[in-house]
Formats: C-alpha cells, sequence, structure tokens
C-alpha cells in the first residue's frame, strides 16, 4: 500500500475533511442547476396536487390507486409543504435526500471495500449528471435512492459482522435492516428487488455458519408482514392502469435502450470510454497485485447489485405486451452501484494512475455541467403569464395533453378559458382517462373538438412533446384540417409550442366573413 493510500486510510480527520467537501460540492451542484429553479413538469405536480389534499382524502385516493408509486414520498411531501410552497422549498425534500445519499454511499463503500474507494465512488456520485437531476426532482427518486442504498448498507454490515468500536450489535443492525427496506418498498415498487438481491449477496458472500441465513430469512418474513398492507394498493393500482390500456408509455427495450441506460449511467461517451480504460488497466494489475477475498467477493457483489435488477426489469418488460418497466430513473438506486465499481477499481491502482483517472472521472462531468448550463426554461410558467396578458373571454387555450394542461393551470394566476382538448368518438386517451380517474382533473376539464371549434373565437392550442402519440396527432391534424380555422402565429416556450388560431365567422346565411377582417372594421 503506498504511502497515498495509508494517509488517506488511517487519517480519520482527512476523511471527515473530505466527505464534507464532497457533500458540500454535491449540494452547491444542485443548488445551482437550472433544474433546481425549473417550474414543476407534470408528474411533479401530480405528486403535488396529491399531497396538499387532507390527509384522510390523501390516503383514499392513494389506496384506490390515484398514484403510481406507494405512498411515502407523497406522505413526507404533505408534511413538508405546511412549512413552505415555493418550487425550489418543495424540491428540497429531494435534495435533503439525494445529499444524504453521498453519506450512504461512503458508508457503503469503506464497508465492502476501504476508505479511499469511498472517497472515490461519494465523488464521482456528487458529480453525476443523472444523479444531480433526480436529486432535484420533487418525486420519490432520491428517497428511494437514499433508502436503498441505506438498506444495502444494514443488510452488509449484518453479514460481515460488526466493526471495531461499532455502537450497535448484529440485532440493532439486522433491525434497522427490515425498517429501511420495508421503508424502501413503501417509497418505490422497485424496492421488492432489494431482497431478491441481498439474498444473492448471501450466496456470494457465503457466511461460515448457518445463523445469518436464519436471521435474514427472520427479516424477509418481518419485512413480508410489514409490507402485505400495499398488496391492496398494488392491486387497485394496476385495476387504474388496465382501464387506460396497461402501463406501456416506456415501450419495449431493446439493445439501444440498453446502450442509452448505459449512458445514462456512464455519464457520456468519454466517461464510457473512460472507465472501459479505467476496468482494463485494473484487471492488468490483478497478476502483479491480486485482490484479497473481500475485494473479489464485494466486486461480484456489486456487479450483482446492478445488473440483477437490469436483467429482472429488460427481461418482465420485453415478454409482457401490456406492461413496460423500463424506466432509466427507477432504476437509478441501482445503476448508481456503477460509481461504488469505479471507486473500488480506483482504489486498486497506484499513486499516479489512481489520480489521473480520478481526477478525469471528477472533472469531466463538472466541466460538462458547466460548460453546458442552460438557463431555467420555465415552460409552464412563461406560458401561464402569456396568456394572461393577452387572453379574453373569446379564447380558448386548448391543451392537447394533461401534460401541460396540469401544470400550466398550477401556475395560472388568472381567469381563463382553459380545457383539455379531445374527441370523444375516437379511442379513448390514457393519460386523460387515468387523471379523471385519480382525480387530478374533473370531468368537465376535457371539452371535445367539435364543440371547442365552435364556440370560441381564438384557439390557442398547446402541444407538449412529451405526450404527442396517436390521439393527440389526430385531433392536432383535425384543427389544422379544419376549413374554419386558419393559423395566425405559432411561438415556443422552452419545450412547449403555442399555436394561434383564428376562426372564421359563420353568418346564419351560410356566407362566411372573416373574423379578422370584423374586428378592424
Amino acid at each position: 500500500m503506498n504511502a497515498l493510500r495509508e494517509s488517506w486510510l488511517m487519517d480519520r480527520r482527512t476523511r471527515w475533511l473530505s466527505i464534507t467537501a464532497i457533500m458540500a460540492l454535491g449540494v452547491l451542484l444542485r443548488l445551482w442547476s437550472p433544474k433546481f429553479g425549473e417550474d414543476l413538469w407534470y408528474d411533479e405536480i401530480f405528486s403535488l396536487m396529491t399531497a396538499k389534499l387532507p390527509i384522510g382524502e390523501m390516503a383514499h385516493r392513494l389506496v384506490l390507486g390515484g398514484e403510481s408509486s406507494p405512498p411515502l414520498y407523497t406522505l413526507l411531501l404533505h408534511f413538508w409543504i405546511k412549512l413552505g410552497s415555493s418550487d425550489a422549498y418543495i424540491k428540497l425534500l429531494s435534495v435533503l435526500f439525494g445529499t444524504a445519499s453521498l453519506w450512504v454511499i461512503y458508508i457503503l463503500t469503506s464497508r465492502v471495500a476501504n476508505h479511499l474507494a469511498a472517497l472515490g465512488s461519494c465523488l464521482l456520485l456528487s458529480v453525476s449528471e443523472s444523479f444531480i437531476q433526480y436529486s432535484i426532482e420533487a418525486r420519490a427518486y432520491a428517497l428511494f435512492t437514499f433508502l436503498s442504498l441505506l438498506s444495502t448498507y444494514c443488510f452488509v454490515s449484518a453479514l460481515l459482522g460488526t466493526q471495531p468500536g461499532q455502537k450497535f450489535g448484529l440485532k440493532s443492525v439486522w433491525a434497522g435492516y427490515i425498517a429501511v427496506t420495508v421503508l424502501a418498498v413503501y417509497s418505490h415498487w422497485f424496492g421488492l428487488l432489494l431482497p431478491a438481491i441481498h439474498g444473492v449477496g448471501l450466496i456470494i458472500y457465503r457466511p461460515r455458519t448457518l445463523r445469518p441465513v436464519l436471521q435474514f430469512a427472520l427479516c424477509l418474513a418481518i419485512i413480508g408482514c410489514l409490507c402485505a398492507p400495499l398488496a391492496l394498493l398494488l392491486v387497485n393500482q394496476f385495476k387504474a392502469s388496465e382501464q387506460t390500456g396497461g402501463l406501456n408509455w416506456p415501450g419495449r427495450p431493446n439493445l439501444r435502450t440498453l446502450y442509452d441506460l448505459v449512458l445514462f449511467t456512464t455519464g457520456g461517451r468519454g466517461l464510457l470510454i473512460l472507465s472501459f480504460a479505467l476496468l482494463i488497466v485494473a484487471l492488468s494489475r490483478l497478476k502483479s497485485h491480486p485482490w484479497d477475498e473481500k475485494m473479489r467477493r464485494s466486486m461480484t457483489f456489486v456487479i450483482t447489485y446492478i445488473l440483477l435488477p437490469v436483467i429482472t426489469t429488460y427481461a418482465v418488460s420485453s415478454f409482457s405486451r401490456r406492461y413496460s418497466f423500463f424506466v432509466f430513473r427507477y432504476l437509478l438506486p441501482f445503476v448508481v452501484g456503477f460509481y461504488i465499481l469505479i471507486g473500488m477499481m480506483l482504489s486498486t491502482l497506484g499513486r499516479k494512475a489512481m489520480l489521473a483517472f480520478f481526477a478525469a472521472l471528477a472533472l469531466i462531468p463538472i466541466i460538462s455541467v458547466v460548460k453546458h448550463r442552460d438557463p431555467a426554461k420555465n415552460s409552464y410558467s412563461r406560458l401561464s403569464s402569456e396568456t394572461c396578458l393577452n387572453g379574453d373571454t373569446g379564447v380558448l387555450v386548448a391543451h392537447l395533453s394533461p401534460m401541460s394542461y396540469l401544470p400550466v393551470r398550477h401556475y395560472r394566476t388568472c381567469e381563463m378559458n382553459e380545457k383539455l382538448i379531445w374527441n370523444e368518438e375516437a379511442r379513448r386517451d390514457d393519460l386523460i382517462s387515468f387523471d379523471i380517474n385519480s382525480g387530478m382533473i374533473n370531468r368537465e376539464d376535457p371539452e371535445d373538438v367539435g364543440k371547442a371549434l365552435q364556440e370560441y373565437r381564438e384557439l390557442w392550442l398547446v402541444i407538449d412533446p412529451g405526450d404527442i402519440g396517436r390521439r393527440t396527432r389526430a385531433v392536432w391534424r383535425r384543427i389544422k384540417e379544419d376549413g374554419r380555422f386558419s393559423l395566425e402565429s405559432e411561438e415556443q416556450f422552452g419545450n412547449l409550442r403555442m399555436e394561434r388560431y383564428r376562426k372564421d365567422a359563420v353568418r346564419s346565411d351560410g356566407r362566411v366573413e372573416e373574423d379578422r377582417r370584423s374586428s378592424m372594421r
């Protein structure tokens, strides 16, 4: 062990200063990110609207399947917003859990490897663009990542035994494992994968006695009993999704999807190539510097932690016709294991190679974040302000999708004629039906395209590219092809597009005159 590694491993004060600096860097990057200042989008508004309800009504909606996730995050958000209501304050809850995850990945990596690997994994996670993004979003992903890593830390600590100076005994560690794993399942359905991963981990670490196996089995039984109330909620959520055609919006995964997941995990092609180079260098040193037994088993466990959820989700989503669960952000708590793996490989290198890779892996994402930093788009609040300034009673602000309708309505500061527009004669829209059934929108909010084309002088059509499908394209095409409307102008508000149509007025004698000419007289 070289002098640098020796000093980092033995000097506790240096380790504390290093981890504090890394966590401070992580907080600064999250608060500095444009996403922290951006408007809440559809999913975040969905969580916020549910969390704002009285506790009894909120629980009723959650039980009936009004949310696509278990209730823990919504419940925490319900109490969190009692002290503030700004967008930044709402997102701060996720920032706290995202920052806490940096500490947990440090103690987890130090338990399965060493402190040098822990510092490396913690730094790389703190500057990860993907993790920064979902450490800000007002959804359950940061909470779920924090609980998943903490659950795995408790499992590994219980399995490997207590360390010198540890205050808690094995019984307390197993009790903590039960509590944290239950909370992880209550934060996201993918938390159900944790016991399976840990079961494989039990095989990988091969405890010398049968006692840890029996303790783990007892923990699984208790976890199963405590999570049993979620069964009703899960059934209701499946019923709600069945009414809207199943959960198939992510689409079936393929090899391209896997490649995109790798880029999402590593942070881009440059870092992917650099990671492969690090792997080759680390493996080339095996003959002269072989890994000890603990390092080999820990490497295997971390690879399992990453791959098992990915393979399982890929297989289920590939063979199921009505359901697809292969969503990158759902897998975030598991693919962050990649940074543990990188930290472990870094700790096996010589001093010069280690510092070179360490600097490159940390600086590239920081430079990318600084170089490509764009101002906050704030599409929904900007569009809301524009329509408030220029709209009147003869104008209908029509949204093709709830994905723009709910956020714009959230930022609305004036009274407007604002509707979701669809064609009732066509196939029911999945997202609109879900929002009606969940109570996010009222039944009078959607407006049939035929009725909407008759009652208003102007139609301001809002298009959100996040939900352009067969139904929305059909309604959009119908408006464009309608002879009574002419496209006056179009404007872009970040990712939102607004097209302004002016309708021709039809007289009772059947003659047509342009409303634009009438207004000029």
